[in-house]
């Protein structure tokens, strides 16, 4: 499992640090290698769109979930339970050696993150409630927004 993302590698080996991911996050800064090839660049964000993509041994894809934004994500326990209904062998190989971190100037501490991640999952629960014809879309938020904080918690509890 590795993570792609449109930001230097010094920025994602901060992140790879705060969140202590388990997994490499690596760099695709144009689009180019990765993130256009597998059609999931937000045209005129200069991103990529949160996507989860499971490649087959074969290199084929066998799982692909692509958000609209990065508030459109599928809950872990139903992508894992996608992952694990393919009834494929785990793989493992080294990962490589991450590079130096240096963070964003805007990156968020991450005692910031339960705070910020609350204040979302309050205003998801509001928005559900104000907005009957939301209230669906509202429930998914909150629902993911409960699994940032169990991890930042988890993260915290490490």
């Amino acid at each position: 499992m590795v993570g792609i993302s449109v930001d230097a590698p010094p920025r994602n080996a901060a992140m790879v640090d705060k969140l202590r991911l388990p997994f490499p996050l690596l760099a695709d800064e144009d689009g180019e290698q990765a993130i256009k090839p597998f059609e999931v660049w937000h045209e005129g964000a200069d991103l990529a769109r949160p996507a989860v993509i499971v490649l087959d041994r074969d290199g084929r894809e066998a799982v692909r979930q692509v958000g609209q934004d990065f508030a459109d994500r599928l809950p872990d326990g139903v992508l894992l339970a996608r992952v694990q209904a393919l009834g494929l062998p785990a793989t493992s190989q080294d990962a490589p050696a991450p590079g130096k971190a240096s963070p964003s100037a805007k990156a968020m501490p991450f005692a910031a993150l339960k705070p910020y991640f609350l204040g979302g999952r309050f205003t998801s629960i509001s928005l559900g409630d104000r907005v009957p014809e939301a209230k669906e879309r509202a429930d998914v938020m909150r629902e993911m927004y409960d699994g940032f904080i169990d991890a930042v918690d988890s993260t915290r509890a490490a």
